[in-house]
């Protein structure tokens, strides 16, 4: 068999601008594609790093409850981003929740003993969190007037908590994170 018995016409091929025109559409229908698969892949990056630090926050702010819920007898100092307080059942053994660290993020710290930590303290022991912008404490009576450090515990009817954390390491968006505690009824007042 020869080509000759064939019969092809080879005439009746694709022209230039065919081939060019079916390469612009194949082009196209790969970069919808390629699109697709990035919108889907990023979106699900987005949410595994939104549960992770939605997850650090939530715990962090259950243990700042648990912390502030106990029955305090005196809260000695607070400045931003940072409370001494006494326990009512070891009046011996001081807390701090303090906001230590140089630079922008931070770490949530709990300590106990009598030297409160400092913003140079950065050491593993007692981190809460860590990637913290910001931390807040407002401290308010029933009213909802500010209670200060002199003022009678037993005014001191809600504390609110504000934790700020960085999204990621390597950019400074930040998620902003609230809950609002309410200290146990003092024993000598029952």
């Amino acid at each position: 068999m020869c080509f000759s018995d064939l019969n092809i016409d080879f005439d009746s091929g694709f022209t230039l601008v065919e081939v060019i025109a079916s390469l612009l559409l194949l082009g196209f229908v790969a970069l919808g594609a390629t699109l697709f698969l990035f919108s889907g892949v990023s979106g699900y990056v987005f949410s595994q790093q939104a549960s992770a630090i939605s997850q650090k926050a939530n715990l962090a702010l259950a243990r700042l409850t648990k912390e502030l819920s106990g029955e305090m007898i005196e809260i000695e100092s607070t400045t931003s981003g940072s409370v001494k307080y006494v326990y009512q059942y070891n009046p011996e053994k001081k807390r701090y929740i303090a906001l230590v660290g140089a630079g922008t993020r931070k770490e949530v710290k709990i300590a106990v003993g009598d030297d409160p930590p400092t913003p140079e303290d950065i050491d593993v022991e007692g981190v809460l969190i860590d990637q913290v912008s910001a931390f807040t404490l407002a401290f308010k009576k029933c009213d909802d007037s500010a209670w200060i450090v002199g003022d009678d515990m037993d005014d001191l009817c809600k504390i609110e908590l504000t934790l700020e954390l960085f999204i990621n390491s390597y950019d400074n968006d930040t998620v902003s994170f609230t809950t609002t505690v309410s200290p146990s009824i003092r024993k000598d007042v029952i």
